[in-house]
């Protein structure tokens, strides 16, 4: 399972209170990688892209744009 470590004071992930360009680390901390052990550890560091928040006519849109995968 990927989480994303959240600092004190961080909110979670959305569209009504991030905008692009923001960064984010997801961070492999479960069992999901057993087939391949050399995965487990992994972290996926990025910005957030093409945000747009909800309206009444259009659901909300986010998007990832991986910077570095790496193994820690």
């Amino acid at each position: 399972m990927l989480k994303i470590p959240k600092p004190l004071g961080a909110a979670p992930l959305g569209s009504k209170l991030n905008h692009n360009g923001d960064s984010l680390t997801l961070s492999e901390h479960d069992s999901c990688f057993y087939h391949n052990p050399a995965l487990h550890g992994g972290a996926i560091d990025g910005r957030i892209e093409h945000v747009s928040p909800a309206s009444a006519t259009r659901k909300a849109t986010m998007s990832q744009d991986a910077t570095s995968v790496a193994n820690q």
